[in-house]
């Protein structure tokens, strides 16, 4: 997805356990990256859904500080919203500045 444009992307399905590293990088696309088959990935018009397989693992999100919105969700639960490099998040960054989100079990609000 390039920088322009808004962005949600849920995750419909996960075991507790399963985390999500967000990085903000200074150019580019927002890239997902999950260990190999892990997820299913599918798109629609400014939506990534990742279906998890069951396998408690760690994706890694690299999100451009100029894209204008991009939301992560999880069981209905907003994890992180970053807008032109503000981030808000569930957890505070790192000492390097990407946030480690805990993804919530499927069905758990």
């Amino acid at each position: 997805m390039a920088p322009g444009g808004a962005l949600t992307i849920d995750f419909t399905s996960s075991e507790r356990g399963g985390l999500v590293r967000v990085s903000l990088v200074e150019r580019g696309q927002v890239v997902v990256q999950a260990p190999a088959g892990a997820a299913t990935f599918t798109t629609d018009a400014e939506r990534l859904t990742i279906e998890g397989h069951g396998a408690v693992d760690t994706f890694a999100i690299a999100i451009p500080r100029d894209a204008r919105r991009v939301k992560l969700e999880a069981a209905g639960t907003r994890l992180l919203l970053a807008e032109r490099g503000r981030v808000t998040a569930s957890a505070a960054p790192d000492s390097v500045g990407d946030y480690l989100l805990s993804l919530p079990a499927a069905g758990a609000k």
